[in-house]
């Protein structure tokens, strides 16, 4: 994804699609172990970098943390 940056592949119209996904990764923190133990660090942070410096409308939009304790506590209730 971040070649594709770096090479200038995505179109204008692209880059909603991009903000969504870069706003969903930084919501699901569980995410967090797998992007490390699989070597993704480095390119997902060019990623958020890349498109939260870019000048777009959506370069703030943030989603809901999502840890995954919310799920957890209801299973406990229930």
């Amino acid at each position: 994804m971040t070649s594709a940056l770096d090479r200038k592949l995505f179109l204008v119209a692209d880059m909603r699609e991009v903000g969504y996904w870069v706003a969903k990764i930084q919501s699901e923190v569980v995410l967090n172990p797998f992007i490390i133990a699989y070597g993704y660090q480095e390119n997902i942070e060019k990623l958020i970098s890349f498109y939260r410096t870019e000048r777009s409308p959506d370069k703030n939009w943030v989603l809901p943390i999502n840890s995954g304790l919310a799920q957890k506590e209801k299973s406990k209730k229930d």
